[in-house]
C-alpha cells in the first residue's frame, strides 16, 4: 500500500508474499558474542506454527514503524480515516467452539459506518469486519470472532533500542492467566498483541486454537522492570531488537520479574533486586536534595515495590512511614525524632533489601510543584491554583505548601516551625503569618503569607523560602 502510494521505498523489491517471505527467512543478525540470532519468523517447536514477527518485517523498505493499538472498533475506525491501514487479529469460533484466529487489513469505512476490509483468506473472502464480528454461515458451520490485535504499519523511523517480550503458541486457558508486562518511572511500555494459530485456507480449524503474545518496547528509558509468568508451566522470551541484539529464554513456572537495561549497546536483562542510590533521595515537593525530619521524602530506584510483601522504610531501624510505593518511586516520611546527621536508609520489599548512607538536615524547606506544565502549590485566598489564569491580588494572604520544615512546637491546636519560615518574593523577604503542619496531610507544610498591597503586578513574580539559612526551589507566582 505505501509503495503503491509512494510513501516507502523498494529496497528489496516490492512488498509481495513472496519476497516478504524470503527477506524474513534471511533476517538475521550476530550479537557481539558470534550468536546467530535469526527470527523473522517466531515459532514455538511444540506446535510448529510459524509466526511473522512483525517488527523484523518493517525492515523490509527500512523504515517502518510498527505500532500496537489497544484492539476497539473506535481505535480503527480513527485510524483508517486518516488513511492508515491496519492489520487485524482476530480470533474465529465454528459453531460456538474455538477454532483458532484469522487475519484481515481494515482498508476504510463504508457508507454505513462499518470497517471495510480485505480478506486474504479465500475460504473466508469477507468484505466487511462486521460480517466476522456479527457471525456468519460458510459451510454448514457458523463462524465468529473477536478483535484481538490492532496493529498500524506506517511510514517512520522505529526506535533502535526496541525489545520484545513474547509467548509463542501456548494454550488459552494459560494465555488467560499470563502476566506479560514492561514498565519504566514513565509508566507502561508497550501494548500486548495478540496472535491466534490460523485456521488454513480450506477452513481447517487450528488444533487447541494456540495463542502467541507479544509486547515491544520502545527502549527510550534507562530502566525498565519486565514481568512474565504465570503460576503453571510456560514459553516465554525477551528479544533485543536492536542491531546485534540476542534472545533470552525466560520460560519458567512462576511469575518472574527482571530488570531491563542497555548499559550499552546490549539489553542487559537480570533477575530483579531492590535497589536505589543514596543521590535518589530527595525531597518528594521538589524532587531536589534535601531531607528533614517530619517532611516527605521520595527514594527513586528500581525494585521498590511487588506483589506479596509490603514495602517498608527505616532510618537506623526508626521506621519511615510509606506513603505510596511504585517499582520505581518510594514516598515516605521521614521519622521525627532524627538527629541532623547521616542515616543508614533500609527499604524493604518483594524484591529484597537495599540501603545507602542518606544525609538528614534540620531543616530542608522545598515548596511542592504540582500539574503540568508544572507550577507551585500555591493557593490563592478564593481557594484556586495560583496561576496565570489565577493570579493572586496584591494585598491578598497566598498559601504555600511545602516540606522539609523540620520539628515543630505546639501552639494552642496548631504544629508551628520551630525554625523561623520567611518568604522571599522577586528578592524581598516577608514575614508570615503561620508556618506549620497543613492539617491532614502528614509530612505536608502550610506558609500563609500577605503579599503586599504595593507589589508591582506581573505573571511570574519569584517565589520563595528560606530557613535556618536555605533557600528553597523557586516557583513562579502570578499577582494582579
Amino acid at each position: 500500500y505505501y509503495q503503491n502510494s509512494s510513501a516507502l521505498p523498494a529496497p528489496n523489491g516490492d512488498a509481495t508474499p513472496a519476497a516478504l517471505n524470503q527477506f524474513l527467512v534471511g533476517d538475521c543478525t550476530v550479537d557481539p558474542s558470534g550468536n546467530q540470532l535469526c527470527d523473522g519468523f517466531l515459532n514455538n517447536p511444540a506446535s510448529g506454527e510459524q509466526i511473522v514477527n512483525l517488527w523484523r518485517a518493517a525492515d523490509f523498505t527500512g523504515g517502518v514503524n510498527v505500532t500496537v493499538f489497544t484492539p476497539t472498533l473506535q481505535n480503527i475506525a480513527d485510524q483508517v480515516a486518516q488513511g492508515s491501514p491496519l492489520l487485524l487479529s482476530l480470533a474465529l469460533t465454528r459453531n460456538g467452539v474455538a477454532a483458532g484466529g484469522t487475519y484481515v487489513t481494515a482498508m476504510g469505512i463504508n457508507a454505513d459506518g462499518s470497517i471495510a476490509i480485505q480478506d486474504p483468506n479465500p475460504f473466508f473472502a469477507q468484505t466487511d469486519l462486521n460480517q466476522y464480528l456479527n457471525g456468519f454461515t460458510l459451510s454448514s458451520a457458523t463462524w465468529m470472532a473477536t478483535l484481538r490485535g490492532v496493529v498500524q504499519l506506517a511510514p517512520g523511523t522505529p526506535s533502535a533500542t526496541r525489545f520484545m517480550v513474547g509467548a509463542l503458541s501456548q494454550p488459552p486457558p494459560l494465555m488467560n492467566v499470563l502476566a506479560e508486562s514492561v514498565q519504566s518511572a514513565a509508566g507502561a511500555c508497550g501494548t500486548p498483541l495478540d496472535l491466534v494459530d490460523s485456521v488454513d485456507s480450506a477452513g481447517n480449524a487450528a488444533p487447541g486454537a494456540l495463542v502467541s503474545r507479544l509486547t515491544v518496547c520502545d527502549g527510550l528509558q534507562p530502566l525498565y522492570e519486565v514481568a512474565v509468568g504465570a503460576g503453571q508451566a510456560f514459553q516465554a522470551f525477551v528479544t533485543d531488537l536492536a542491531a546485534g541484539g540476542d534472545s533470552t529464554d525466560v520460560s519458567g513456572s512462576s511469575v518472574a520479574t527482571y530488570r531491563a537495561t542497555r548499559p550499552q549497546l546490549a539489553l542487559a536483562l537480570v533477575p530483579e533486586t531492590a535497589a536505589f542510590t543514596a543521590s535518589a533521595v530527595v525531597n518528594a515537593a521538589s524532587f531536589t536534595p534535601g531531607i528533614a525530619p517530619n517532611g516527605m521524602m521520595a527514594v527513586f530506584g528500581a525494585g521498590l515495590s511487588g506483589t506479596g510483601v509490603a514495602t517498608a522504610l527505616d532510618f537506623d531501624g526508626v521506621g519511615a512511614p510509606v506513603v505510596s510505593v511504585s517499582p520505581f518511586q518510594v514516598n515516605a516520611l521521614v521519622p521525627a525524632g532524627l538527629t541532623a546527621a547521616t542515616h543508614t536508609l533500609t527499604v524493604h520489599s518483594a524484591f529484597g533489601t537495599a540501603q545507602q548512607p542518606v544525609t538528614v538536615s534540620a531543616v530542608a524547606p522545598a515548596i511542592f510543584v504540582i500539574g503540568s506544565p508544572n507550577v507551585g502549590a500555591l493557593v490563592n485566598p478564593d481557594g484556586t491554583l495560583n496561576g496565570p489564569s489565577n493570579p493572586i491580588t496584591a494585598g491578598g494572604t497566598l498559601l504555600i505548601y511545602a516540606t522539609g520544615l523540620g520539628a515543630v512546637t505546639a501552639e494552642g491546636a496548631y504544629s508551628v516551625a520551630a525554625s523561623p519560615v520567611t518568604v522571599l518574593l522577586n528578592g524581598q523577604e516577608l514575614p508570615v503569618a503561620f508556618a506549620g503542619f497543613a492539617p491532614g496531610f502528614p509530612g505536608v507544610y502550610q506558609i500563609n503569607v500577605t503579599i503586599p498591597a504595593a507589589t508591582p503586578p506581573g505573571l511570574a513574580a519569584s517565589l520563595a523560602l528560606q530557613q535556618g539559612g536555605i533557600t528553597s526551589n523557586t516557583v513562579p507566582l502570578a499577582l494582579q
